[in-house]
């Protein structure tokens, strides 16, 4: 049996309590090697870029792989990003400054479907 992997991510505070209140259910990335390696079942550490204390561990439970923007967050931007973004154009802009065109281009991105870890 394999041991489930294990990683930590940055992320912005409002995302994080997105998650928290249980309206975020997709995290979207750059599909990195790093990314690449990540399963169904693996456990993701959310970690605010404002404050390292606030944390939340997340597990994967599918993931989806997109040429674009566009396509990783046209079906779910409005759950996922409940009242932060007037339209979809507008959050595309927000995670265009994250990742630049061409490693878009280059990786692609990774969309982790992913619910809160419950370690009981």
């Amino acid at each position: 049996m394999k041991a489930d992997k294990q990683i930590t991510m940055k992320i912005k505070p409002c995302f994080l309590e997105l998650i928290k209140q249980g309206k975020k259910k997709h995290e979207y990335r750059l599909n990195t090697p790093d990314r690449r390696n990540l399963s169904i079942g693996d456990k993701i550490t959310l970690v605010s870029n404002e404050n390292p204390k606030d944390t939340l561990v997340v597990t994967i439970t599918d993931i989806l792989i997109y040429p674009n923007w566009l396509d990783a967050l046209k079906d779910y931007w409005k759950e996922d990003f409940d009242g932060l973004f007037d339209n979809l154009n507008d959050l595309i802009n927000e995670c265009n400054q994250f990742y630049s065109p061409e490693q878009v281009k280059e990786y692609g991105i990774v969309r982790f479907e992913i619910e809160l870890y419950n370690s009981n």
